[in-house]
């Protein structure tokens, strides 16, 4: 009777330590020239801004391994230096399953380290990280990826890529891809409702949307949701009959903040002619804290809004924002009728004096 609650015993012991092989991954990485004292963290891609483990790096070697919640599992190692500070071309992304993943590499460009693991993802990211290594010239490196894609479109990590060829081909004017090969491609997709919320699917769904139309300088406006502090929903399209500025900005962008004062005068002293809309574009909690502290600190008077998780496509990327803070002026008709970035004051009084006859401004 022992014997057999023995063999029971040991027969749940044995499927137990199968299943968690199975659904474990282990990562080991061997890395060339690279300083004891560096650290090594591993991120789940997508899903926390902390770090799931981080290892200090002796004689090249580090080591993880935990349970594998799905498979397979997008991974991120971020190299730090002995200071725990970021180093450039600093991050190694992985594709885990439940064989083991190898990294090697040299030096302390963690972007350039060769991951080897049974994961297809990782295959194909191989792939394009070759065409990277070997291809100077970048559309040429654009079209060559495009092909990979085009074989695995499924992938999240050739869907970062196609975003990326995408923003180049209709923000950039890149002619190394199609455009409409792009449109092409990403209205055959499918992809899992956790990616689609990702930015850089975001932005390839606004580039096939607008690509071939976008925002711009003398072209219609469209028409956006945006929420005040007190969470009160305006749209854009409510403002038309006056002049709209458009000021897109952050809580932490010093050449924004240092425009607060020129823009509340222009406001102040153009009420009749002009609404001025500040539209902030970082909409996690914490940057969405900060957004409702600067705009108290800072007295903002004029109409100050901000983008929100409830729109599907941010804001910014619906009017081709590439930096901040960028001002964008549409006619009482709603037409576009110029955009600029930066908060050089003589660039904004010449750009609103070609555009509005008695404005005011010092």
């Amino acid at each position: 009777m022992y014997l057999k609650y023995f063999f029971c015993i040991t027969l749940v012991l044995i499927t137990f330590a199968f299943n968690l092989r199975q659904d474990s991954y282990s990562i080991t990485g061997d890395i060339k020239n690279i300083p004891d004292g560096f650290k090594i963290a591993l991120y789940e891609e997508g899903e926390t801004t902390s770090p799931l483990e981080t290892k200090t790096i002796k004689n090249g070697h580090f080591e993880f391994s935990n349970s594998l919640k799905k498979s397979p599992l997008k991974l991120a190692l971020v190299l730090l230096d002995k200071n725990s500070k970021k180093t450039s071309a600093t991050t190694c992304k992985i594709w885990a399953g439940t064989s083991p993943v190898v990294v090697s590499g040299e030096g302390v460009k963690a972007a350039e380290w060769f991951v080897r693991g049974d994961v297809k993802e990782q295959s194909v990211l191989n792939e394009i990280q070759q065409i990277k290594a070997v291809t100077e010239n970048s559309e040429k490196k654009d079209s060559l990826i495009f092909e990979v894609i085009k074989q695995h479109p499924v992938y999240s990590g050739t869907l970062n890529e196609l975003s990326s060829i995408a923003y180049r081909a209709f923000r950039s004017k890149s002619e190394s891809v199609s455009k409409k090969e792009i449109i092409s491609l990403f209205n055959r997709l499918e992809v899992d409702s956790a990616y689609q919320q990702s930015r850089e699917y975001k932005r390839l769904a606004v580039d096939v949307k607008y690509g071939l139309n976008y925002v711009s300088k003398g072209k219609k406006m469209v028409n956006v949701t945006a929420y005040d502090v007190d969470n009160k929903k305006y749209e854009l399209e409510q403002l038309k009959g006056k002049y709209i500025l458009l000021d897109f900005w952050y809580a932490h962008c010093s050449p924004c903040k240092r425009a607060f004062p020129k823009i509340k005068k222009f406001q102040e002293e153009n009420k009749d002619l002009v609404t001025v809309v500040g539209i902030n574009t970082m909409t996690r909690e914490k940057d969405l804290e900060d957004w409702k502290k600067v705009s108290k600190e800072y007295a903002i008077s004029w109409l100050n809004l901000t983008d929100d998780k409830r729109n599907p496509v941010p804001i910014n990327l619906i009017y081709n924002v590439p930096a901040y803070p960028t001002y964008i002026l549409i006619g009482p008709d709603g037409i576009v009728l110029d955009n600029w970035m930066g908060g050089n004051e003589k660039t904004f009084t010449a750009k609103i004096r070609e555009h509005i006859k008695g404005v005011k401004l010092d």
